[in-house]
């Protein structure tokens, strides 16, 4: 429900889920050169804010939910390969790069504490890899996505043991151009 509230401004601002609000213009902007395409993209934003949505912000992470739709790819044990709940993901994340031509994303391969240093780094180079390979084939320019690989040096969760090694063992999101 959209409920309408006047300010001390003269301007009258929509707010949508008592969550975010949106300025709209009045008869005393468009005297001051506000135009009403400006006032169809207000309403066109508005109309795409939902209440569970996700920020996007540069630097955001898909670690921390401040990548937009992105979600963080996780794999099994020493392997690069991905499952049908992760396809589904990466599908919905073509999606999202598509519907933002703009955004640039880095993809960061990581791996759990156990095995050694270059093998980590290789297969986080593999996990970046493969995810960048799957959102290509889905249609995303390849120019907008870069990998680099962290291999077990920037865990997402500290504990040792298999809860924590299944949080780390990924392929995450980091937006570097908005």
């Amino acid at each position: 429900t959209l409920t309408i509230l006047a300010t001390s401004c003269a301007s009258k601002k929509i707010k949508k889920d008592d969550s975010t609000q949106v300025r709209i213009p009045t008869e005393q902007d468009t005297e001051n050169n506000i135009s009403t395409l400006e006032l169809d993209e207000i309403e066109k934003q508005l109309n795409q804010i939902t209440p569970n949505s996700h920020p996007v912000k540069i630097e955001g992470n898909s670690d921390y939910q401040t990548a937009g739709s992105l979600k963080s790819i996780h794999f099994p044990y020493s392997s690069n390969s991905l499952g049908d709940e992760q396809k589904a993901l990466l599908q919905k994340a073509a999606t999202f790069l598509s519907d933002y031509p703009e955004i640039q994303i880095q993809i960061e391969g990581h791996c759990d504490e156990r095995g050694g240093i270059q093998f980590n780094l290789a297969l986080g180079e593999k996990r970046a890899k493969e995810v960048k390979s799957y959102l290509t084939n889905l249609g995303v320019d390849p120019e907008r996505l870069s990998t680099i690989s962290y291999g077990k040096e920037m865990p997402f969760s500290f504990g040792s043991g298999e809860e924590s090694w299944k949080k780390n063992r990924r392929a995450s999101f980091r937006v570097i151009k908005l």
